[in-house]
C-alpha cells in the first residue's frame, strides 16, 4: 500500500502535463500578441512582458535565455513561454513552501554559513553539497548523482532554486 507522500509516475506525469488554465492563458496570449505586433518577441523584451503580467523580477529574474528562447536564437518560443509562465505562477503561489525547503537544504549543505551574503534564491548546490546534506540525514550516497541529474533533467551537475522548485512539483508537494 502506498503512502500519500510517495512519489509515483502519476505524480510526476501530472506535474509534467499540467497546463495553464484558459483564463490565464488568454491574458498571456493577449500580452504576447502586443509584443509581437511589430515583429518577433525577443529575450530583451522579457522583463517588460513579465512586468505587464505583474510577475515580480524576483521570479522572472531566475530564468535563463534557454528557458524561453527557440534553440540558438533570440526569439521567444510561445509554447515554452506558456509553460514557464505557468510554472512561475505555481512557484509564486507556493513561495513559502519552496523557500522553507530550499533554506533547510542549504543549511544541511553548509552553504548558508559558507556564503551568508548570497540571496536565498541565488544559491546553487553541487553534487558535493547534496552529499553533505545526505550525510546529515543518513542517506545512501550512491543515489546522489541520479538525484541531481533528475532535478536538472541531466543538464548540469548543480541544482538551482528553480530546479529545486520543479523537483518539489514533480514530487507532488506544490499546490496547482
Amino acid at each position: 500500500m502506498r503512502k500519500k507522500n510517495d512519489v509515483s509516475y502519476d505524480t510526476i506525469t501530472r506535474w509534467n502535463e499540467a497546463r495553464m488554465p484558459t483564463e490565464i492563458e488568454d491574458e498571456v496570449l493577449s500580452i504576447y500578441l502586443s509584443f509581437t505586433e511589430e515583429g518577433e518577441f525577443k529575450w530583451a523584451d522579457i522583463s517588460s512582458f513579465y512586468t505587464e503580467l505583474q510577475i515580480s523580477k524576483s521570479w522572472y529574474g531566475l530564468l535563463e535565455f534557454k528557458d524561453l528562447c527557440l534553440d540558438g536564437i533570440d526569439v521567444i518560443d510561445f509554447e515554452k513561454l506558456l509553460d514557464v509562465t505557468y510554472r512561475l505562477l505555481i512557484f509564486m503561489d507556493n513561495e513559502s513552501i519552496i523557500d522553507k525547503q530550499w533554506e533547510l537544504l542549504l543549511k544541511y549543505t553548509g552553504r548558508l554559513q559558507q556564503f551568508p551574503k548570497v540571496a536565498l534564491r541565488k544559491h546553487v548546490i553541487s553534487v558535493k553539497d547534496v552529499q553533505k546534506a545526505a550525510v546529515q540525514v543518513d542517506m545512501d550516497q550512491h543515489i546522489i548523482l541520479s538525484m541531481v541529474s533528475w532535478a536538472t533533467n541531466g543538464e548540469r551537475v548543480f541544482v538551482t532554486y528553480l530546479d529545486f522548485a520543479k523537483l518539489l512539483g514533480k514530487m507532488g508537494l506544490l499546490r496547482y
